[in-house]
């Protein structure tokens, strides 16, 4: 199916359970989510995602009860009188307007609503396949969980906005069989139009660049789930503010088998009925994240060059997001019940990616380590000085523009064809970029700064 934008959901299919029961359900006709239109005057909708349906009145709040009505609110409410009246609307083209009619119902109570929350078709199990169904062996590398939780979120809370970030990296593999930049893709391929871009209360991005590490930083969204998808080297003022990361994973043993998932409604309503689930009281975040901080532990490092950093507050905002994506698991023919997840669960996957990925970039370090005790580096006797110069163009363009692969035409145009063809040739031979494709495509793969060039 093609990208689903969520303000034009029109089958019941479209909306998860939640948001069906309160359209569809008379009892819930004046029930929803506050958006103010004027002066103690508001509408309720019936989505906390669009503001596509609303329940058709405009709401007038008496001056006793201005002020304990909040945007974005679930109430419900007693209903008075109600009053039809003309209102002119500005439509089409600058100057047209028009007249339809608006009930205004006179508010005489309000009261939080407690509306049981219906738990997702798909068990949680099915949900992390389904969600990382493009790769092979997923749950060898926890992909399948990272994935899942990237898709669930976790609430704003105490500790500031909500969301969680994720980097990787990859072990020893064949280029073919996925990369960071591949699992963020099939989060992506997974969401509607707005959760890519500016969604109101969620958004995934992927980071690549500088310019993309900028958007995140400053981003509106109350949750912003992200994944840095290449080692980054950066300002120190950028350093000083890096991106925190609760899910750092490794690519080792899962393969991508295909390139892009479709948006699936299954998935579609697990993830919106989790992202309805609220935070727990604030005297309990509170209490939590005393204890994590009272236990928390700094590592060395996750990935070096990069620009995230592990969170010490990891532990709560996974435990938060464990919860969420364990919906559905304690719903009884009471009614929905929600059992928190332990906070261990979250500090025990935390130090679990952690292990893994430090695992991963010191074998890295003592293979550069290695290289650097080989002597010293090859610039000063072994490439010329238009070699330095290309190789010094690709990090520089790499560094802007968030890439280490750059089609070979691109990077043969710049200077003569036949002097630019033997630079390449010596930096191939000496390890600092690779052939790919055939050799249409260069990649560079060497750690090195063009302050090193000599």
């Amino acid at each position: 199916m093609a990208a689903l934008r969520l303000k034009e959901r029109e089958q019941g299919a479209e909306f998860c359970r939640f948001e069906r029961s309160l359209i569809f359900d008379p009892a819930n006709r004046d029930i929803g989510f506050v958006e103010f239109v004027g002066p103690a005057r508001f509408r309720l909708y019936k989505s906390k995602f669009t503001r596509q349906i609303d329940s058709g009145k405009v709401y007038v709040l008496p001056p006793d009860l201005a002020g304990k009505v909040g945007t974005d609110d679930l109430i419900r409410v007693t209903t008075g009188r109600t009053v039809r009246k003309v209102r002119m609307d500005r439509r089409g083209p600058v100057g047209l307007r028009e007249a339809r009619w608006v009930d205004e119902v006179v508010v005489e109570a309000v009261e939080e609503a407690r509306v049981p929350l219906p738990p997702p078709a798909l068990p949680m199990d099915e949900f992390m396949h389904r969600s990382s169904a493009n790769w092979r062996n997923a749950d060898l590398d926890k992909l399948d969980k990272i994935i899942a939780l990237l898709l669930v979120s976790t609430p704003p809370s105490v500790y500031g906005r909500g969301g969680l970030g994720s980097e990787g990296l990859e072990g020893i593999r064949a280029p073919s069989s996925g990369t960071p930049r591949d699992v963020a893709q099939t989060v992506l391929s997974l969401l509607p139009v707005e959760f890519r871009t500016t969604g109101m209360t969620y958004r995934y991005a992927s980071v690549d660049s500088l310019k993309g590490y900028s958007d995140i930083a400053r981003g509106e969204a109350p949750e912003v789930c992200f994944t840095l998808v290449r080692p980054h080297r950066v300002s120190s003022v950028l350093k000083g503010g890096a991106l925190p990361i609760q899910l750092p994973f490794v690519l080792k043993d899962a393969e991508l088998i295909e390139r892009k998932l479709e948006v699936d409604l299954d998935i579609l309503d697990y993830q919106l009925t989790a992202l309805y689930m609220p935070p727990p009281s604030e005297k309990t975040m509170v209490e939590e994240v005393e204890k994590v901080l009272r236990s928390s532990f700094i590592d060395s490092f996750w990935d070096e060059v990069g620009i995230g950093e592990p969170d010490p507050l990891a532990s709560v905002k996974l435990g938060l997001a464990l919860t969420r994506l364990s919906v559905g698991k304690q719903f009884t023919r009471t009614g929905y019940t929600r059992k928190r997840t332990d906070l261990m669960d979250g500090a025990t996957l935390f130090k679990d990616l952690l292990k893994i990925g430090f695992d991963e970039a010191r074998r890295r370090i003592r293979e550069e380590d290695l290289f650097r005790g080989m002597g010293q580096p090859p610039w000063a006797d072994r490439l010329k000085e238009m070699d330095k110069q290309i190789y010094y163009d690709l990090r520089t363009r790499a560094e802007r523009d968030g890439t280490s692969e750059f089609p070979r035409e691109e990077v043969v145009s710049k200077w003569d064809r036949k002097l630019v063809e033997a630079s390449l040739e010596r930096l191939n031979r000496y390890g600092y970029i690779l052939f790919m494709k055939g050799g249409s495509v260069i990649k560079v793969v060497v750690r090195s700064s063009p302050e090193d060039l000599g």
